[in-house]
């Protein structure tokens, strides 16, 4: 099995994951006007001035039932996509229909992408197609669905075995996306105790005062704003990855050498 096989099989079952994840987590679309409202694909969760949380199986609209049906048949096909490469290690020509299963998965998603949005007017949102109140933001859940629509663009190249330019950048971006991810929260956190937030006790360690945050606020406090850094970094760290990969192969050639572009994975 060739190692683009083997990278573009882990993408292809993170994305899996994400995407899994993204059902799973209530966190599609937060408010905390009134309460703490979660709305997802699966559940709808509600906080009332300070009661229990209560969730409930939600009503959902013709666009959002769309949505589900695309991103479970989406899920399906990363599925049977990943046991095909896992069997190509026995049968070569495995590996070809995974790439056209795993297409078909990509433009399932993509699709639901398109179609979520046109249900921001349902009453618990109260918004038009594409565009939410500013009180209302999107949550966890659609970040988890958009990084698993990521991961699949980018396993579908790995999976074609050529390492262009645009490969290049997709996995600079997709390095600094999973680095922002994981280190946004410790960012959060800094940020508070700069700015002297009277909820935190500083004389508690790291883990327990991100606990802290989580159990006032909710998992959704870790990572709001993320969406500014994202964008601020990721483009930047994209471009840094693919304008070193051009020049190391510019002067390779000058060197009268070739740039085995299978190393550098």
């Amino acid at each position: 099995m060739e190692k683009l096989t083997v990278v573009s099989g882990f993408l292809f079952f993170i994305a899996d994951i994400f995407a899994i994840a993204s059902l799973a987590n209530p966190e599609w679309i937060i408010t905390d006007v009134a309460g703490n409202m979660r709305l997802g694909l699966t559940r709808q969760c509600q906080v009332i001035y300070g009661r229990p949380e209560i969730c409930i199986f939600p009503r959902l609209s013709i666009e959002w039932m769309i949505t589900f049906v695309f991103i479970v048949c989406g899920i399906f096909c990363l599925t049977v996509t990943c046991l095909l490469l896992v069997l190509s290690y026995w049968r070569q020509k495995a590996s070809k229909y995974a790439r056209w299963v795993a297409f078909s998965g990509m433009t399932l998603f993509c699709l639901a992408a398109i179609v979520f949005p046109i249900g921001f007017h349902i009453d618990e949102i109260g918004g038009k197609p594409y565009k939410l109140p500013n009180h209302i933001q999107v949550g966890s859940s659609y970040v988890l669905f958009i990084l698993s629509i990521f991961f699949t663009i980018i396993s579908e190249l790995f999976a074609a075995k050529e390492l262009s330019g645009v490969l290049y950048f997709l996995i600079g971006a997709a390095a600094k996306t999973a680095a922002t991810i994981v280190t946004y929260p410790l960012q959060v956190l800094q940020s508070r105790l700069r700015a002297g937030y009277s909820k935190i006790d500083r004389s508690k360690g790291l883990v327990q005062m991100l606990l802290d945050l989580v159990r006032s606020q909710g998992m959704q406090v870790l990572y709001k704003g993320m969406e500014a850094k994202l964008l601020q970094t990721v483009v930047t760290a994209a471009m840094m990855f693919l304008t070193y990969e051009k020049i190391a192969a510019f002067i390779f050639h000058l060197m009268g050498q070739e740039y085995s572009k299978s190393k550098t994975i």
